[in-house]
């Protein structure tokens, strides 16, 4: 099984750093933060992906 790739990037809504680890899975990636995971699928473009992502982050950490 391969190793984790290991990403950080800057979430623009808020500026927050965030590490995550993206692992492949048998219906597309899985990204894990400590926080939360997300699914997703094999065509989904880069930059969909990191919208995604944001998302999830500001569900997550930036709730009232």
């Amino acid at each position: 099984m391969p190793r984790p790739l290991e990403l950080t990037t800057v979430m623009p809504d808020c500026g927050e750093k965030i590490h995550a680890t993206l692992v492949e899975d048998s219906d597309g990636y899985v990204i894990r933060t400590k926080n939360w995971r997300l699914h997703v699928n094999r065509d989904m473009s880069v930059r969909s992906a990191l919208s995604a992502m944001n998302v999830a982050h500001i569900l997550t950490e930036h709730r009232p």
